[in-house]
């Protein structure tokens, strides 16, 4: 592998691919799924067409550990008043981690 992760074509073919599927141009301190701001159906089908473009396995992938449902958005606000902010937040991780994904064709993290 090349000294730097946005010299690899892996990492290339990852720039292509969310480029292609939501405009966003990754670089090496983008943070999945943060930066993206998806959210709902617009995020399960980001995470189909990831899984089907890299060969990924998602046994032990969990949509609402990433993600906010959509449906629930308007009760938020409530939900942040009522509840510690700690609880709102969703796991997230980096390029490094997402290529290591695709290299092991299944879901780690």
């Amino acid at each position: 592998m090349k000294n730097s992760i946005l010299e690899s074509a892996l990492y290339n073919q990852l720039y292509d691919f969310v480029k292609e599927e939501i405009g966003f141009r990754i670089n090496e301190s983008t943070v999945f799924f943060k930066d993206f701001k998806l959210i709902g159906d617009d995020a399960d089908t980001f995470m189909l067409r990831f899984s089907e473009a890299f060969g990924i396995g998602m046994t032990g992938f969990k949509f609402d550990e990433y993600f906010i449902d959509e449906y629930n958005i308007p009760f938020l606000y409530l939900y942040d008043r009522w509840f510690r902010k700690e609880r709102l937040k969703k796991k997230e991780f980096n390029v490094k981690q997402v290529l290591k994904i695709i290299h092991e064709k299944k879901w780690i993290i």
